[in-house]
């Protein structure tokens, strides 16, 4: 609620800001760094950040933790065959596992 004085006697000048466009930068700059634009999955940044605090909880609460990595030669090239068809893209098939 604004409140308004009769006893100052100086102009007051309020500035307000709309924050949604640069809010919805934030997002999609956040977005950019984090995952993989064709693939949409996390990159390699996010994926070793999350693997820390997932190590962390496993050794907070004493459980498991099982980690699947796959290195397949000349994958540039399986991506490139792919780019067109996202949704059929074998990059993404074992993502949500």
């Amino acid at each position: 609620m604004l409140h308004r004085s009769c006893t100052i006697s100086t102009p007051i000048t309020r500035i307000f800001t709309n924050i949604t466009e640069l809010h919805t930068l934030q997002q999609k700059l956040e977005h950019q760094a984090y995952y993989d634009e064709l693939t949409q999955i996390y990159n390699r940044r996010a994926f070793f950040q999350q693997s820390e605090q997932s190590l962390i909880k496993v050794k907070d609460n004493l459980s498991s933790f099982t980690m699947i990595l796959f290195d397949i030669d000349f994958f540039k090239k399986v991506n490139e065959l792919w780019a067109s068809n996202r949704r059929s893209n074998p990059c993404t098939c074992g993502s949500n596992m």
